[in-house]
Formats: structure tokens, sequence, C-alpha cells
């Protein structure tokens, strides 16, 4: 079985790339970060930060995940760092191979098609979801959130994510967490076979185009959700945005970019500053997270 992970890497004074936790080219041990490239997929992954700080014997830096720059905090020198993934084919189910799947996830039967898991409220994952949600959304009160572990949406997912990297030509596909109000009648199914409005429904215009529509504004996406026994839902959904175009009623899937002559990624109510997102295709998105909430 064919797996993928992620190792992190800076551009030396050599312009030669060096993964995290090895010499430089220099062979200069003073050099050496005292991080390793699994430290940084964690804090970039599971923490979801915008930058970590680390040091090497002699040097103190930061690393800002927006700009995949790293920062010598004293000298201000600045150096590229790329996030690469790496095939590795392993043997097993899912509990013996991690790898295999995002290091946060708690352990599943291999026979499992999808589990929820519901955060501890004194979780990082469940305070950084909490922020996440209320700071677009500040009148909601949380009730619970629960994680969606569906390892064959979630492989999908990855091998989309590469494919679009070679579209592209590019190894920094924009990718976004954005919310999706829906009916909890449907949230059994999402997390079995995906969001797909054409099975779901939908309650938006569909002004943007004809697909399952996101938006980076929780209160939003609350328009969109429908209440049950006093609590309604929403999802938090890892997007590949990538590439991005105005949308418009009649799109059954992105328009054919003039300069690049491919199709764009997401159709967006506004380039310059999005809040709706229309997404075409299912291996473009997985949803990781339930919010179950009241609001006022």
């Amino acid at each position: 079985k064919m797996a993928i992970v992620y190792e992190w890497y800076f551009n030396d004074e050599f312009n030669n790339w060096i993964k995290y936790g090895q010499t430089n080219t220099a062979n200069n041990d003073a050099f050496v970060p005292k991080v390793t490239s699994e430290d940084i997929e964690i804090k970039f992954i599971k923490e979801r930060v915008d930058t970590m700080e680390f040091s090497s014997p002699s040097h103190e830096y930061t690393i800002d995940f927006r700009k995949m720059t790293q920062t010598n905090k004293k000298t201000q020198v600045t150096r590229a760092v790329r996030r690469r993934p790496k095939i590795c084919y392993i043997k097993g189910d899912y509990n013996q191979n991690p790898t295999d799947l995002p290091s946060h996830w708690a352990p599943m039967d291999s026979k499992d098609i999808v589990k929820t898991f519901a955060l501890n409220t004194s979780d990082i994952e469940y305070k950084r979801n909490d922020l996440f949600v209320k700071k677009t959304f500040p009148n909601c009160k949380i009730q619970e959130i629960k994680r969606i572990q569906n390892p064959s949406l979630w492989n999908a997912y990855i091998n989309k994510k590469n494919f679009m990297k070679k579209k592209n030509k590019s190894d920094n596909i924009p990718e976004e967490y954005l919310f999706h109000g829906t009916n909890p009648a449907n949230i059994s199914s999402i997390c079995e076979q995906n969001l797909d409005w054409r099975l779901h429904g939908t309650n938006v215009g569909q002004v943007y185009g004809q697909g399952t529509y996101f938006s980076n504004r929780a209160s939003v996406s609350d328009g969109y959700s429908v209440a049950h026994d006093g609590s309604k839902s929403l999802l938090i959904v890892k997007v590949l945005v990538g590439t991005t175009t105005i949308g418009n009623p009649t799109l059954t899937r992105p328009p054919k970019c003039s300069v690049t002559n491919k199709l764009f990624d997401t159709t967006v109510d506004n380039v310059q500053s999005p809040s709706i997102f229309v997404k075409y295709d299912t291996q473009e998105y997985y949803p990781e997270y339930i919010v179950k909430y009241k609001t006022g």
C-alpha cells in the first residue's frame, strides 16, 4: 500500500535544499536546527499556527508558514522553505502505519469506512477550532466538535492535491479551511461519501456556479444551516482552493483560463477578496470537523 508523508526543507546559503534536522552543505553543526521535519509538520497540520520558532546551537529562527520562509532573528536573513511529499510503501492496517493518515488521528480498525471522534474541550485541537469559528461568528455557542476520519476520502484528497501540483506546476497549492452549513440529517452521508450538492440538495442560489458552496466566514455558512432540536451544524472543511475566477450561475465546472489554457480550480464571488468559494470536484475538499452549536 502506498502512503504520502510530507517533509520540510530550507534553502541554505549554497542554494541546496536541506531537510530540517540534517547538517547543511557547509557541514557546520552550529547551523543544524534543533527541530525536525516531523516537528514542523505537526505544527503546520495539527496546531495550524501561522509561525513557529526554533533554534540551532548558534542562532534563533522563525518560520512563517504563510510566506513559506525562515528568518534568522538576529541577522534577519530570510531563506525559502518547502513542504515536499514523499511516497512510502507500507504494509498492514491503519493502526500500524500512522504515516498513512494524519498524525493527529485516533487509531481505527482497518474495516471501518469512517469514524467520528468527539474532541475534549481541553484539547488544543478543540480550542483551535472553537477560536476559528468564533473569529467570524462570535455569537456562536458551540456544544460539540467532532473530528471526521475517513481514510478513503482523505487519500482521494491527497491524490488530487498532488495532481493539482503537477497541473499548476507549483508545489504551493492554495489550501484553506472553509465552512459549510448543512442539515444535520445529511451529516452521516457526508462523513461517508463527502459533500455533494447533487446528493444533499442546496438552499443556495447557485449564483457563482452549480457546485458545492463554502465560505471563509462561519456566520455566512450559518445562514444555510438547518436547525434540528434547537441545534445547528457547521462543517469545517479542508479545501484545495487552487486558482480562482469569478463564477456565474451557468457554470457546471470552472471555466478555462485564457493564459494557461487550463481549467481554473475554483469559482468565487470576488477574486481579490473572496468570501464564497464553489467547488465542482469532491476530491478537492475533505470534511474534517462537525461543529454542533446554538446561536443567540
